[in-house]
């Protein structure tokens, strides 16, 4: 069984997937900002606290993974722009330690990709690139920054997050339609994150998730 090391623990969408994989059987290392952050943690994971943009703690998070996943993000009032740099550190960091394999998750509004948009959702990619442009410009360079790392990467971008109401079934793809309605649920998104660590499908491909 894989040994993950996981960025973004104390989230949501972190918190959610380390107990997951740990229950199916997993060795997780997660990667936490402060040493409160172990209450969303099982028991029977390791915790490195420290600043993510040091790169001896880094060192010690990755060495041994078999797969690094990023799920950090930026949280209101989305003045804390760190998404590129902490990649960028990350991806340095797997490569010292001979660690080949990343899953990074993104945003529908990131990057340049082949995402098929609704007008509506690219008059918000707009809007949100003129309020907060510092941080659109933080996620378009952390995934330049992911496609150039010579790493075997994976770039997951769900349509807007929701903690309930799910549907049976969402669908994956390189190419899907985002629109106004586009949702998924976070344990969708931890259930599709699990599958990619046996599956070579979307290796070097970005990926949109959405019902």
């Amino acid at each position: 069984m894989k040994h993950l090391c996981v960025f973004g623990a104390s989230g949501r969408t972190g918190a959610i997937f380390i107990n997951t994989a740990v229950d199916r059987g997993y060795t997780v290392t997660a990667f936490c900002r402060n040493e409160s952050d172990r209450q969303y943690l099982p028991e029977n994971s390791t915790c490195i606290v420290g600043n993510i943009l040091d790169s001896e703690r880094l060192d010690q998070a990755v060495a041994g993974a078999d797969v690094v996943i990023c799920a950090f993000g930026q949280r209101e009032p989305y003045k804390d722009v760190f998404c590129a740099d902490a990649t960028a550190g990350i991806t340095e960091s797997m490569k010292k330690n001979g660690v080949d394999r990343l899953i990074c998750i993104t945003s529908v509004f990131a990057g340049d990709c082949t995402i098929n948009r609704s007008l509506f959702i690219r008059v918000m990619a707009r809007l949100n690139r003129f309020l907060r442009a510092a941080v659109a410009s933080d996620r378009d360079e952390q995934e330049r920054i992911v496609e150039e790392s010579g790493l075997i990467w994976t770039v997951v971008k769900p349509a807007e997050l929701m903690d309930e109401n799910e549907k049976p079934r969402f669908v994956h793809g390189e190419n899907l339609m985002i629109d106004a309605y586009s949702r998924i649920s976070r344990n969708h998104l931890v259930n599709f994150l699990l599958a990619q660590l046996e599956s070579d499908k979307y290796s070097c491909k970005k990926v949109v998730l959405r019902y």
